[in-house]
């Protein structure tokens, strides 16, 4: 059997991971947004690939995004569970810890 602290590291480091690419998605797709709505200035070719990576970022962002959260709400929930009251409310890295989780849900939500 898995130990809810295992899940939790887990679900963790996936929902980090997820809103990391989510947000280097979001900087592509401006980036290309902006090579493309000035495309007189730049080279064909870099139009072109601005134009490519534009539609695979954005979706690639949006499947990020709410994996990201998903994982997010996930890594909560065993987080709970994996660890006594006491041990969450105590520590004071645990609590900043609990206090970036909820504004990173509400900053993505």
């Amino acid at each position: 059997m898995v130990s809810m602290s295992s899940l939790h590291s887990l679900t963790a480091e996936i929902h980090g991971g997820m809103l990391t690419l989510a947000f280097a998605c979001i900087v592509a797709v401006a980036a290309s947004q902006v090579i493309v709505a000035y495309k007189k200035w730049f080279p064909g070719a870099l139009v072109d690939l601005a134009t490519k990576v534009r539609g695979y970022a954005e979706a690639t962002g949006y499947v990020a995004a709410v994996g990201g959260l998903i994982g997010m709400f996930l890594s909560t929930y065993t987080g709970m569970y994996a660890w006594p009251l006491e041990d969450l409310l105590v520590p004071e890295d645990v609590r900043n810890k609990i206090t970036l989780t909820v504004f990173s849900m509400a900053l993505w939500s």
